[in-house]
């Protein structure tokens, strides 16, 4: 289970910015993640996501802030840190000519942890992968590669799983896959992620914790069961004449909650427990609804930014 806000985290990043030039990629970014999180790490293309991710691997350095993870600092104990770290950075670098064995052994070796056969046959298992692990990677679907991306991830056993846009480029199986997968190491194994994505919904199934970032700015962080909160959503609403449900939610109690700044377009804030009351008020009055939408506040939110 994710631990509460005060068990010490395991790991801290503190006033993080990263500059190419006067382009300021990661801007003054603080988060904290603790042990247990399913942490997603949400913001659009472009956001400053994998730049961070780097830093948190050591691939490129910071220009200011620091990281601590573990209770360590991490240009100051990378080694010890990263012995401790798991991570898939977009599409696993896999040998399509070797087989998902072959490469789970080759990753194992390069631990430098004297990994036991069963150990990697286990994780092979984890994954879901025993059955196709003696063919060549060549043959594997992308959802299988991701999956053995995450198997190369885990055979050292690490504390903390740093993925990349895991799901990018898979199927709604794949997705699904990659998604029970986190959730059952989370649950079982008590293995703390952080996941980067653009993808609010998805991270939304999986995560305890999350973050928005937004041109290398932090916009949110917090809970996801505060943050996306069914009590605080945007219906919006799509009518066969529209100004005439408008004028009919006008002479509800809803009135109030029509978002004025929204029209033409019909749009309320409410709670999801209303939304039947409402639809049948104006079904009463003769509006003929032709689409419902509820949309999250912090969706409404995520999608201004993915949209601009």
């Amino acid at each position: 289970m994710p631990s509460t806000v005060e068990t010490p985290p395991l790991l801290e990043v503190s006033g993080l910015t990263k500059t190419y030039g006067s382009f300021k990629a990661v801007d003054d970014l603080s988060f904290t993640v603790f042990p247990g999180d399913v942490f997603g790490f949400l913001g659009q293309n472009g956001a400053g996501k994998s730049t961070t991710i780097r830093m948190l691997l050591t691939l490129i350095r910071p220009n200011a802030g620091q990281i601590r993870v573990f209770g360590m600092d991490l240009q100051q104990h990378r080694r010890e840190v990263l012995s401790r770290v798991g991570a898939v950075i977009e599409k696993p670098d896999l040998y399509g000519y070797l087989t998902g064995q072959e490469n789970l052994s080759l990753f194992a070796r390069m631990s430098g942890k004297g990994i036991t056969k069963d150990r990697i046959q286990e994780t092979l298992e984890l994954v879901g992968l025993q059955k196709r692990a003696g063919d060549r990677v060549k043959t594997y679907s992308q959802g299988m590669k991701q999956r053995l991306g995450i198997a190369c991830a885990l055979v050292h056993d690490p504390d903390l799983i740093i993925l990349d846009e895991p799901t990018n480029g898979l199927d709604p199986q794949g997705i699904a896959d990659i998604r029970n997968l986190v959730l059952s190491l989370s649950r079982e194994q008590g293995k703390t992620f952080l996941i980067s994505s653009h993808l609010l919904a998805e991270v939304e199934l999986m995560a305890n914790r999350m973050i928005i970032i937004d041109r290398g700015k932090k916009i949110v962080e917090g809970s996801v069961r505060e943050l996306v909160d069914p009590q605080d959503r945007e219906l919006h609403l799509e009518a066969e004449d529209d100004g005439f449900a408008v004028a009919c939610i006008e002479k509800t109690r809803w009135a109030d909650q029509l978002m004025r700044d929204q029209l033409p377009q019909v749009v309320l804030r409410m709670a999801n427990a209303e939304i039947p009351a409402l639809v049948d008020a104006l079904v009463a009055e003769g509006v003929r609804i032709q689409a419902l939408r509820p949309v999250n506040r912090l969706e409404a939110y995520f999608l201004s930014l993915t949209h601009a």
